[in-house]
């Protein structure tokens, strides 16, 4: 089978069951979803190599999490019936507790330094913050599971504090922003 179909060479491309516009909402959607999911394959091999095996399982979820995304979002009649549940939320919630025990009480802003990994968890969690905003927007226009935008705010929460969280293993003091 060759990788190139022809069918897209005219503007168009394929949803689950519909052919759309390539500047059609949910191909953005899934577009920035499909970079974010590189950037965090990436960063998870970078967390395997470092041995950091609990953090590694956490990512490993999340890429199966956004790839699920993928496919709601590709699924406008949702033929597929996958959805984002309760259950997904709660485990990322669950994860950020666990991991904000191990840090410092946050009583101001900071800046967005520190180790590459801490730094490149600032950079996903930009990125989801990025899918979230196009997200709402698909949001008010069409029908979309609300719980899809509550994962996506928790996922960049999550990445928040588990940059700081890396900062703190690593021993590097948080810089706090002075106005």
């Amino acid at each position: 089978m060759k990788i190139y179909t022809k069918k897209g060479d005219h503007g168009q491309t394929s949803l689950l069951n519909e052919r759309v516009s390539k500047t059609d909402l949910r191909i953005e959607i899934n577009g920035q979803i499909d970079e974010l999911l590189v950037e965090l394959a990436m960063f998870i091999e970078a967390i395997k190599e470092k041995g950091e095996d609990n953090i590694y399982l956490q990512l490993k979820a999340i890429y199966r999490d956004l790839f699920k995304l993928m496919s709601i979002i590709a699924d406008k009649q949702k033929v597929l019936n996958l959805s984002i549940n309760d259950t997904d939320i709660t485990k990322l919630e669950q994860t950020i507790d666990s991991l904000s025990a191990h840090l410092p009480p946050l009583n101001s802003f900071i800046y967005y330094m520190g180790t590459k990994e801490a730094m490149v968890c600032q950079k996903i969690r930009a990125k989801v913050r990025g899918v979230e905003r196009l997200m709402v927007h698909l949001f008010e226009t069409d029908e979309l599971d609300e719980r899809i935008l509550m994962y996506l705010n928790r996922l960049s929460d999550y990445f928040y504090t588990l940059g700081r969280y890396l900062n703190v293993l690593s021993g590097y003091e948080e810089e706090k922003l002075i106005l």
